[in-house]
């Protein structure tokens, strides 16, 4: 479905011919959506010194892997001090990841990726199948701006069950084993 289309469904929803200035709701949306789906990619990104700038189509860094090893997420708060050696640990602020302990070389990400945002009447969403929950997101949050609290109570309930829709068919296309060994040696190792 196209964007256009989208916008008129919402605006069918709400009672009006048409409707402006509700696009943001349809790509913060996907956003939402996209956040709990089950897809990831993979990348690969050198690191210079101690830091590398994440893709512009990552929407949530899941995992930084060095020569075959998983980096594990920094526990602080504050960076400290890094030094030279073999990294063990990431953080993270804003779209710069530092590695400590650093050492230069081409490290893996792994990301869930950001949806591309609707410009034009004719786009269609990244997500998949993800229509009916993003008409909903729309219509909700247009209520919730719009002061009407009752309609955006049942609004965000329609998109919520729509969401669990959407996350179940994602899941199913985009499935994902969880190695147990992985996480234990985490644990113990």
């Amino acid at each position: 479905m196209q964007l256009k289309d989208l916008r008129s469904r919402v605006a069918a929803n709400i009672g009006r011919s048409s409707i402006t200035g509700i696009d943001s709701y349809f790509n913060d949306g996907q956003r939402d959506l996209a956040k709990d789906s089950k897809k990831i990619v993979k990348a690969s990104v050198t690191v210079a010194d101690d830091n590398f700038t994440i893709p512009s189509n990552c929407l949530i860094l899941k995992a930084v892997a060095y020569n075959g090893g998983e980096l594990l997420p920094y526990p602080g708060e504050v960076l400290p001090t890094i030094y030279s050696g073999t990294p063990s640990h990431y953080m993270q602020f804003g779209s710069t990841v530092y590695v400590m302990d650093k050492a230069t070389g081409t490290y893996t990400i792994t990301y869930i990726p950001r949806p591309i945002d609707m410009v034009n009447d004719t786009d269609t969403p990244s997500l998949e199948d993800a229509d009916e929950a993003l008409i909903a997101y729309a219509t909700w949050q247009f209520y919730q701006n719009d002061g009407n609290i009752n309609d955006a109570a049942y609004w965000r309930s329609v998109y919520l069950e729509k969401k669990a829709d959407w996350l179940d068919l994602d899941a199913k296309r985009n499935y994902r084993q969880i190695r147990v060994a992985d996480r234990l040696s985490r644990w113990w190792g």
